[in-house]
């Protein structure tokens, strides 16, 4: 077959034929299988972007969570000052005379009670009997307020003494509660909360 024999409708019907068919290998053969791989990719690619967000996001929120954790530290290490761990009956003893002889007044007993349970915290009454006067006894209540301790004073007798002087006029009797933090408790609670569910 010649195409110079051909009508011009021929060889325009021949041609149109041709490329139909080239274009129809090249669509089903190569394109078709690229496009199908491309859209492979794309949703591969989408994955990875969705995974990477939610690293990122993770990574964010780990980063938070430690900071949380580090403020939370500082912010026990802190109370652990106001709230100390151990009784320190002796330190404690020579801070409160040291406050009493700052103002002027005389220990006279200092009598450590039982501890009373109150969750994380043990409250620790100390009854505490002094002599003075009352602006002294003022003194010492309001530096007892300032104390690195936290102290609540609670059942204050004030009695006045036979023989006075300038210094020694009262006599008071009162309960000085000071709280301790009870660590033990704080790691049972939290070996409770990470301990694994049985199935």
């Amino acid at each position: 077959m010649n195409l110079k024999d051909m009508t011009w409708q021929g060889q325009l019907t021949f041609f149109l034929v041709l490329w139909l068919i080239i274009f129809g290998i090249f669509w089903f053969g190569w394109y078709s299988g690229m496009k199908d791989d491309i859209n492979r990719k794309r949703a591969e690619l989408d994955n990875l972007e969705k995974e990477v967000n939610v690293a990122l996001r993770k990574q964010k929120e780990l980063a938070m969570l430690k900071k949380e954790n580090s403020d939370l530290e500082a912010k026990l290490e802190r109370l652990k000052k106001v709230l100390p761990e151990k009784r320190e009956i002796s330190k404690i003893l020579k801070d409160v005379q040291k406050l009493a002889s700052d103002v002027h007044l005389n220990v006279l007993s200092f009598v450590p009670k039982a501890s009373i349970d109150k969750g994380l915290v043990a409250e620790w009454p100390i009854q505490i009997e002094v002599i003075g006067n009352y602006h002294n006894l003022g003194y010492f209540f309001d530096k007892l307020g300032k104390f690195t301790r936290i102290f609540n004073v609670e059942k204050i007798e004030v009695t006045a003494l036979r023989r006075q002087n300038v210094n020694s006029t009262i006599k008071s009797r009162f309960t000085a509660s000071t709280y301790i933090f009870v660590e033990k408790k704080l790691e049972k609670k939290k070996k409770r909360r990470h301990r694994p569910r049985r199935g």
